[in-house]
């Protein structure tokens, strides 16, 4: 959350996105040489490391011109898995983009504030599926950035391209991105190399516990068949230092949006294909907390912003709805989404 406390952090937080649209345990072991093409979801998740907090997943889309901003509801979630590639990563976007994607999956640990302004910063790997054989293509791509490149790795066999860049206010935060194809139409770009590691290795065999275990009851409220989906299972010893987490210890200026000791994840949902509006289920021992105001599932807003209709699932879980096509600021919510899913911008 931004300098400067939780109201005008949520004001601060949605004038940032906006300004920015109007300028512009189970085990692995699966050997990925026999995998069905296209691969499964639950297949890629298996690579991910057992302590991934948020899986976010989109599927079957172009990738899009992501730095015009002026994006339509479908593509800001297409985007949403994609944080990686907001990044410049030595003109990376300039040699797949347009091209289809099956699947693309984020997932990722580890948030914390930037130094300054600008995004939260995270551990993760985002995966790329592409419909095609996009070898051509990888290999223009890692002769030509060559030069841009930090400096070039060998992670478990596979050639990696490692980028940095200076964000926020005067450069005060260094993000370093490591790209590899694994396979000719399977991209990888990563912001911690343990965590790209890690991935690779599960992919080529490892075995270990699973991300995100079926045993957790997000599984019961998130549709994996929708095209648009997410899940985060919060991490209450790394949530200390998290300000997106209801675990998040208040330092200096920054305070966590609400409080919740009971609390274990979320989820949501969307699929334009049925016309429905996107959901988001707040699992906790006390789930009603998410209702109340600058809680994940109010969007951090008073009153009713998006004309949401609550449920009660159950004693521990709560489901939104919300209404995004008929308001004026469907990039407000995408930016709130993001934020409670641990990708904050901070202003």
């Amino acid at each position: 959350m931004p300098l400067g406390g939780i109201r005008r952090g949520f004001i601060a937080l949605c004038a940032a996105f906006l300004f920015a649209a109007g300028a512009a345990g189970q085990t692995t072991g699966t050997d990925p040489d026999l995998a069905p093409r296209p691969l499964d979801v639950q297949q890629m998740l298996s690579w991910l490391p057992a302590d991934t907090e948020t899986l976010i997943v989109a599927k079957s889309f172009a990738l899009p011109e992501m730095r015009d901003h002026n994006y339509s509801v479908e593509v800001m979630f297409q985007i949403m898995p994609l944080t990686t590639l907001w990044l410049k990563n030595g003109a990376l976007l300039d040699y797949f983009r347009g091209q289809r994607v099956l699947v693309a999956l984020e997932g990722s640990r580890r948030f914390r504030s930037p130094q300054g302004f600008g995004f939260m910063l995270f551990e993760g790997c985002t995966i790329l599926v592409f419909a095609e054989d996009l070898g051509d293509r990888a290999g223009a791509f890692f002769r030509s950035s060559s030069v841009d490149a930090f400096k070039i790795e060998d992670v478990d066999g596979h050639k990696v391209s490692v980028f940095q860049e200076k964000t926020g206010d005067g450069g005060t935060d260094t993000w370093t991105t490591f790209i590899a194809f694994a396979k000719p139409n399977l991209l990888f770009v990563a912001t911690n190399l343990d965590y790209l590691r890690e991935v690779l290795s599960r992919m080529r065999g490892k075995s270990g516990p699973r991300a995100l275990p079926e045993t957790l009851p997000q599984w019961k409220y998130v549709n994996t068949d929708a095209q648009f989906w997410g899940v985060r299972h919060y991490d209450r010893v790394q949530g200390v230092g998290d300000p997106s987490s209801p675990f998040f210890a208040a330092t200096g200026n920054v305070f966590p949006p609400w409080i919740d000791d009971r609390a274990v994840g979320l989820t949501f949902n969307f699929d334009p294909a049925d016309a429905k509006r996107p959901t988001m289920v707040y699992m906790s021992g006390n789930p009603s907390v998410a209702k109340a105001e600058r809680g994940p599932l109010s969007m951090g807003y008073e009153g009713n912003k998006f004309d949401i209709m609550y449920r009660n699932l159950d004693a521990n879980a709560i489901e939104a709805s919300y209404n995004i096509r008929d308001t004026d600021a469907p990039h407000t919510f995408f930016f709130m989404l993001l934020y409670f899913l641990g990708h904050g911008i901070f202003l």
